[in-house]
């Protein structure tokens, strides 16, 4: 989606923007070489798109961080944060809390326009994807779930289903010695 070549820890905080707004699945960060440092940095997302759609997680015009708990990246070579999901971005903030100076030979930014990302787990639309206005992602109603085993881009209708419990056997421990 995003790439940002030569990065420093001197110029630290920066912003990618978009128009229309993302879906940020993960940040990516590239060292300038294999045993160089990548720690410190912090990833935030803010949505000012104007509207928060149905199945977002994000206030509008509020940093958010891209993973619970604002933890700053470790380690060496390369590392990326996957982001929590149902996270929509008009701006994508870099940070460094880290041991400075610090130089990246890249950051990408991974993810897709708003309205082709797709629902969570536990979420459904007419067409698997989020919508700019109007309906998009729903979460289910108690009592029922949605069948992907796995988060992952398609372009099928997700659709909860009530959940099945003729299959579980109710046996009394009484009976279990």
């Amino acid at each position: 989606m995003n790439l940002e070549n030569a990065v420093s820890s001197a110029s630290a905080p920066f912003t990618f923007k978009w128009t229309p707004r993302q879906g940020i699945y993960k940040v990516i960060f590239y060292a300038k070489t294999a045993d160089a440092s990548v720690a410190g940095w912090k990833v935030n997302v803010k949505d000012t798109s104007g509207t928060v759609s149905t199945g977002q997680a994000n206030a509008l015009n509020t940093l958010t961080p891209c993973k619970a708990g604002d933890a700053a990246t470790v380690g060496t070579n390369m590392v990326e944060i996957i982001c929590d999901e149902r996270l929509a971005a008009t701006e994508v903030e870099i940070s460094f809390s880290g041991v400075g100076p610090l130089e990246l030979a890249e950051v990408v930014v991974v993810g897709k326009a708003w309205d082709a990302y797709p629902c969570a787990l536990g979420y459904s639309s007419s067409n698997g994807f989020h919508a700019n206005t109007g309906t998009g992602c729903q979460i289910c109603a108690n009592g029922q779930h949605e069948s992907r085993s796995a988060f992952a881009a398609t372009d099928t209708p997700t659709s909860c289903t009530a959940c099945d419990t003729t299959k579980k056997k109710k046996v009394p421990t009484a009976t279990l010695r």
